[in-house]
Parts: C-alpha cells; sequence; structure tokens
C-alpha cells in the first residue's frame, strides 16, 4: 500500500468521510449477520446465508452466471435511468411516448412516438446513438431507437412506458 499527503478541500473531505462510515457500517452489519449465521451453522442450522453459501459451493458457475447477470442488469438500468432516460426527459416537447420492447439481454431499445414526427425532431436521437456508437460501452450495450405513430403504437411489444418528466422537479402547487 502506498501512502501520499493528501490535499483534501472541506467539502471532499465530508464526502470522503460519509463514504468511509457508510461502507464502515455495512461491514458491521454484515460482520454480525456472518457471525450470527456461522453460529447457527454449527450447531446444526441452516439460515439464508448458509442455504446460499452451500448452493454456490454446490453450483460454481450458476454463481458466476448470477453474479455476472445482476452486473449487467445494473448497468443495463443505470444506462437507461441516467443517460437515456434524460435523454427523454430533455426532449419530452418532442415526444408522445416512448416505450421500451424488451426486458432482458443487454439490448436497449425503445420506440419513440413523437408528436410531429420530422428530420428536424429526430436528429437529436440520432445524433445521440452517432456519439453513443462512438464509445466503449455500446459494444456491450447497444441502443435502438425505432420511430413509429400512434396509429401503430397497439402493434410495439411493449415492456415498460418512459416517464418523460423528471421524477426530481419540484411540484407544481395547485393554488398558481
Amino acid at each position: 500500500m502506498s501512502l501520499e499527503i493528501s490535499n483534501k478541500s472541506p467539502k471532499k473531505e465530508k464526502v470522503v468521510n460519509n463514504v468511509y462510515d457508510g461502507v464502515k457500517n455495512i461491514l458491521v452489519e454484515t460482520h454480525k449477520a456472518f457471525s450470527e449465521s456461522h453460529n447457527y451453522f454449527q450447531i446444526g442450522l441452516n439460515d439464508d446465508l448458509a442455504n446460499f453459501i452451500s448452493k454456490q459451493i454446490d453450483k460454481p458457475l450458476d454463481f458466476m452466471s448470477d453474479v455476472i447477470d445482476a452486473q449487467m442488469n445494473d448497468v443495463r438500468e443505470g444506462l437507461e435511468n441516467a443517460i437515456v432516460s434524460r435523454l427523454f426527459i430533455d426532449n419530452k416537447d418532442t415526444i408522445n411516448k416512448v416505450y421500451r420492447t424488451n426486458d432482458s439481454g443487454n439490448l436497449l431499445h425503445y420506440y419513440i412516438i413523437l408528436k410531429n414526427d420530422s428530420l428536424k425532431n429526430r436528429r437529436v436521437f440520432l445524433s445521440f446513438l452517432n456519439d453513443y456508437n462512438k464509445e466503449k460501452l455500446s459494444q456491450r450495450f447497444p441502443i435502438l431507437f425505432d420511430f413509429t405513430t400512434t396509429k401503430n403504437e397497439g402493434a410495439i411489444n411493449k415492456v415498460k412506458e418512459i416517464p418523460l418528466k423528471n421524477a426530481t422537479a419540484p411540484k407544481q402547487s395547485q393554488a398558481q
């Protein structure tokens, strides 16, 4: 381990200390749970943790596959929530509805129904795809946009409608 003198800013120091405290609390709770489970196991009782560990020992490849699938889903959901949904929210004035069409795998496939389907209104989405496809992540998690009309909406194999309002925006008061 190498050590170096850090140039701390008070704001960054507070964040780093909060991360340390949070991780420490998680580790303390995890240690308690493992100790309790181990004590049960030593007297011949299996709890959920002991059953989980036994399953991993019996089928290690299944465990590795489950871990990889969970990580892939986390990245996929992160892409949708942090990047793609932001694109849709930022351009909600031109969009009628957006649907995601698949719920597994690495492909993020969306049908976009524009209020006015024109090249000008499609351009922002096509530019996004052009930029995204230059990124390494696009090889693992391709994004595909298809455009359709309200008339063809019933033919879409919908998994999820993407909300077009920002959940973090303050709500307007009814009294206005």
